[in-house]
This record gives structure tokens, sequence and C-alpha cells, in this order.
């Protein structure tokens, strides 16, 4: 046997007494002896379940201020520009949701003449459960909580009364209008403290031929500078103590081993973890008791298990809320998505979303989160102006996206058309 090969096979020896011992040393700290994350244990009274609030970040994917001359100030695919201007109208968008009355079906037409009358445009990038929205506004849903939104503008009623009304899109070519109790006085005075943004215009004002919310798209004049990104697997600083609390696994009842690929597997009765060296880890689960009695202790559920086990290995990452999807099959059956974000702009991967949690009555039966780590580079990407990037949608009906691309051998910054 060649000496390189002998070399190769004492490193793989080492790397598997090495990872055994780390999984030996973990078994025997307190963590486990619950089975479950202290840092996010659930209220006496909770059943089990996490309802508790989460501070999860909104990453809306634009924010403009519409002004009845026809004016566009935006600011979109720019990170804490973005955030901080979402943060600027979050406590109005929050009260408005709080008082809003019993939506009413509008048409298009109704939707932007609210527009052009005025007020505050919001792109949440997908659609968003308005009762989780609020939560996380720290206040309750109104009447709009039943619905889904991933357009939402803040504008006045056509008679120009003082109230503002809340104007709803989830994605479908429905549009909604909800009265509200916000004040026509306050909305003006947030409207004019925004100094962020650049000029902009929707894809409609553009003229592009396209419909649906593909023509809300927001089209900046001048896209904010955009950094080149590296990636990698961030395998070995996840936080395996925190996911396999999350999940509810006992060590001390789980078997576990390594497959030849390096692959790890713990198994307890009918659960089953893998955790594979490109960063890939995998949950499966028949049953399991319930860790969420509605959709907003769900969705909070499905982000703190991805941040606990996430968020330390993303590196210049964070964490988004990116939809929900209900099963077609299967009754109370429904899949929580999250994505990877850099400076306000998605992660694409070939392995789909970052995180994914599919609850099954309130239990988890699986889950799947992609272990990444991205670094944000000095150097620039050249991407195609956004007007161009939208006329381009416009031919194929979509609308344009910008995302940075992880195809596992590099990452780039690309319009896509959805």
């Amino acid at each position: 046997m060649h000496k390189a090969q002998v070399f190769t096979l004492v490193r793989r020896g080492l790397i598997v007494l090495l990872l055994c011992s780390a999984v030996l040393l973990t078994m025997q700290t307190d963590f486990f002896q619950s089975g479950e994350n202290p840092a996010h244990a659930a209220a006496p009274d909770s059943g089990g379940a996490r309802t508790e609030n989460v501070l999860f970040t909104v990453h809306p994917r634009a924010v403009m201020v519409c002004t009845a001359d026809g004016g566009r100030a935006a600011s979109a695919y720019n990170g804490d520009d973005t955030e901080q201007a979402f943060s600027h109208f979050a406590a109005f968008l929050g009260e408005a949701l709080g008082s809003s009355g019993t939506p009413e079906e509008i048409t298009e037409r109704g939707f932007r003449a609210a527009i052009a009358r005025g007020g505050v445009f919001l792109d949440l990038g997908c659609p968003y459960p308005l009762d989780v929205l609020s939560a996380w506004l720290g206040t309750g849903g109104g009447g709009a909580a039943a619905l889904d939104a991933m357009l939402v503008f803040l504008g006045t009623e056509a008679d120009g009364g003082d109230a503002v009304c809340l104007y709803l899109c989830s994605g479908n070519e429905v549009f909604y209008r909800c009265t509200t109790a916000a004040q026509t006085e306050t909305l003006t005075a947030r409207m004019g403290d925004f100094l962020q943004g650049s000029a902009a215009a929707f894809a409609f004002e553009r003229g592009l031929s396209v419909s649906g919310t593909s023509a809300y798209t927001v089209i900046l004049e001048t896209l904010p500078e955009i950094q080149r990104v590296s990636a990698a697997s961030g395998y070995e600083a996840a936080d395996a103590v925190s996911l396999l609390g999350a999940v509810g696994m006992n060590s001390y009842l789980a078997a576990s081993y390594f497959e030849s690929d390096g692959t790890l597997v713990c198994v307890e009765n009918e659960k089953t973890l893998r955790v594979a060296p490109d960063g890939v880890v995998q949950y499966r689960a028949e049953a399991g008791e319930p860790v969420a009695d509605d959709l907003l202790s769900a969705v909070n559920y499905a982000c703190t298990v991805a941040t606990d086990a996430l968020g330390v290995s993303a590196g210049d990452a964070d964490l988004m809320f990116a939809g929900i999807e209900a099963s077609d099959d299967v009754d109370e059956e429904y899949t929580v998505y999250l994505d990877y974000c850099i400076n306000g702009i998605p992660v694409r991967m070939a392995e789909g979303h970052a995180g994914s949690v599919t609850f099954s009555g309130g239990a988890v039966t699986r889950l799947q989160l992609v272990v990444r780590r991205y670094t944000l580079l000095t150097e620039t990407e050249t991407v195609l102006p956004a007007q161009y990037a939208a006329a381009i949608a416009a031919e194929t009906g979509g609308a344009p996206v910008l995302a940075y691309m992880d195809s596992g051998d590099g990452v780039s910054c690309v319009w896509m058309y959805g």
C-alpha cells in the first residue's frame, strides 16, 4: 500500500474518532437529559408548543413612497437600507393591521387608483400570513388577519377622509381593501421623513406588458452596488446541539452511526436525523408530539429551528421567511420555507430552499436544512440594469427578481424571471 493511501486512511480514521468524541461529549451535557433546548423552552402552560413571539427580521423586496404628483422614491435589494426603510413604516403598518376592518374585494383599477392618490407600497417578496406579520410587528391582525399578502399599500380613501386604508394583494391577482383607524396625517408625516431611496417606477408605469403582481415590480433607475459573494459548506460551524434539541430527539434513547460517506445518522423510534458532510440536514418522523397549535406558532417554531441550526454557520447571510405551502393530499399539513438572504437579496440554490419544515397535526414530520456559509467579497458584480431586466421579463410574462444563484461551485448575482 502506498504511503499516500495509508495517510488517507489514517486521516479518515482520525476524523471519525473526532466526530464520535464530539457526539459523546455533547451527550454528557444537561442539554440532552431533557432533549430540549433550554434557550427556547416552551412556557409550562403551552402544552409543549412554542407560542411565544419570535423576533424574526422581515426582509422586504422593496419599499416605495408614492406621491400624488407621480413622485416615486424606493429602496430595494439594499440590505440594511431597505430594512431600515421598512422599519420606518413598521409601527404604522402594525397599527393599520391591528385596527383593520373586514376585507372588501376590489378591482385592480381600484388598487391602482389608491396608488395614484399617494401612500406607501411594500413588496414583501412572498405571500405573508398577515396574522403572523402583525404578531411580529407586535399587534393583532384585525380583520386582515385571515388573509395572506405579498403586496401591501397604505393609502387614503377616494373621498380624502382622515383614515388610512390598507390595500392588499396576495399574488393571486385578487385585491382587497380594509378600513383602519390609522390616520392620514401620521402617514403623511412618515412619508415626509423618508429620506432613503432612489428614483423608481412600477413596471406598469413603464409601459411593460405585464399583469398581476408582476405589474407592481419596482424598477429602480439605479441599482445599489452589488457585492460578489463566495460560499462553502457551513457543516463544521453548524450548531448540532441546538438542532438535536429542537427536533426533540433524546440521545440516551437514540442509536447513532456513520454511513460510509460520513453521514451521521441518529435514530429514535420513528424519528431519523441525517447530517451529511455536504451540510444537508434531513429529519423524518412518522408521528410526534405537537409543537405548534396554530399557524403563528408553527412559523415561529420553524424560524427558531432554522436560526438555531443555520444562523451561526451562515456567515454574512441572514435567514428570511420564504412562504407557506399547504398540502393538497393531507389535511392539517403544511410546509414553512426559509431562504438565505445577503444584503437584502435572496439566495437560490440547487437544493431548493435553505430550510423547509413540514407540520402535520402540529407535529414536525419532515425537516430539511442546507447548511451554507457565505462571505461578502470586496469586488462588485456587474448586473444588468433593472429596466432592461424588466423588458426581458415582459417578453416572458414573468417578474424580474434579483437573486444570488448558488450552484454549489460558485455564486453569481443574476436576474431571475418567475
